[in-house]
Order: C-alpha cells, then sequence, then structure tokens
C-alpha cells in the first residue's frame, strides 16, 4: 500500500510540513521552485478561468441569498485549486467531485448553466456534457470516495491508466482522500498528481 503523503493517518497538519509554493507573496518565483512549462497565453487562459469561477461564484451566492436557490456551497477561495488542478488532469482522467467544485466542472466542460440547474434542483444540471469525465457532485462531505474507489478499481480492471481527482472534500479531517483511497485499493500504488489527484499504477 502506497499513500501519497509520508505522514500517517492521524497526522496533524504540523506533521505534514510547509505547504509547496511556486510563487512568493509579491509574485517572484520562490528559489527552487519548479515552475509548470506553460505560455503566457496559457497562463493568461487559466487566469481567465479563474476569474470566470469566482464570477460565477458571486453570481450564484446572490442567487442564493435572494431564495431564488435553495442550496449552494461557496468555492470563493479555491479558485486557483479548483482551475489548477482541473488543468493537471488528461481529458481521459476522472473527476468524482465533492460539492464545491464548480471550477473543476466549469473547466471540464459543464456550461454555468448546467451547474447553475444542479444547485437550483433540475436533474438536467446533473448530467455531464460528452467527454467531460466529471461525476455528479457528492453533497455529503467525503461520500464520493467510495465512488472514486469503484470507479478506480474498474478502470484498473480495464486496464485504463486514468487519474481520479476527489477535490477538496476528502481531504478534511483524517484526509480520508489521502489514506481511505489507498487503504481501499489493497497494494495498488496511489500517487499525486496535481491537486488532490490520484493514478493508479
Amino acid at each position: 500500500m502506497v499513500a501519497v503523503t509520508s505522514a500517517g493517518p492521524g497526522a496533524s497538519d504540523a506533521d505534514l510540513g510547509e505547504p509547496y509554493r511556486v510563487l512568493d507573496v509579491d509574485g517572484s518565483v520562490v528559489p527552487g521552485a519548479s515552475v509548470p512549462p506553460l505560455s503566457d497565453d496559457e497562463l493568461l487562459a487559466i487566469y481567465r478561468e479563474m476569474r470566470l469561477s469566482r464570477a460565477f461564484d458571486g453570481h450564484a451566492v446572490r442567487l442564493q441569498r435572494e431564495g431564488r436557490m435553495g442550496t449552494y456551497p461557496p468555492l470563493e477561495g479555491q479558485e486557483a485549486a479548483q482551475v489548477g488542478s482541473a488543468h493537471a488532469l488528461a481529458a481521459e482522467d476522472l473527476v468524482v467531485p465533492s460539492f464545491r467544485e464548480h471550477g473543476v466542472s466549469m473547466v471540464r466542460g459543464f456550461p454555468l448553466d448546467r451547474i447553475l440547474r444542479y444547485w437550483m434542483g433540475d436533474s438536467r444540471g446533473a448530467v455531464p456534457p460528452e467527454g467531460a469525465n466529471v461525476f455528479v457532485p457528492s453533497v455529503p462531505i467525503g461520500t464520493h470516495v467510495p465512488h472514486a474507489v469503484g470507479a478506480a478499481w474498474a478502470s484498473t480492471y480495464r486496464g485504463e491508466d486514468r487519474a481520479w481527482s476527489l477535490g477538496n472534500g476528502p481531504t478534511k479531517g483524517f484526509r480520508t482522500g489521502r489514506f481511505v483511497v489507498s487503504a481501499l485499493l489493497d497494494g495498488q500504488a496511489a500517487r499525486l498528481r496535481g491537486a488532490s489527484s490520484h493514478r493508479l499504477s
């Protein structure tokens, strides 16, 4: 069994060490950091997607506060993690989202109006566009992990090489996404690829 972090189950945040950074607080590259090989145009497109996800989120929060939408979990502050992790995935990789992965879904091809439909209770909002490879969001925290494990086992059985993004939901508390997935894969190697993404090998 291979865990994606060296800290064991029950580890505190202090045990995980310093967060990985590419940019310093002034926007300069941290010495020794690995900068992704992206062109200026690619970086600008990613930045626009982060801005769009923030604007969408603000609009959705207003709709929810006005009573025009029931439940809506805001993603504010997670734009870079969501858009960045979505770009780290290959087209065939699968996203098994928690309840706040609207930015990931958008990057993977979900039209924004369809995301709003989902949160307004319209079942058509749960239908992913062709080729998006995104499961329906799971609202209860961590309940999407068994779905990801089942899909990973099916993919392994078929001999596919896919990554599985679990989003932010399973990384709270006892770090479900890091340890339960590793335990359930029973010897399959899970390695980190991008933010909160696991690939079987």
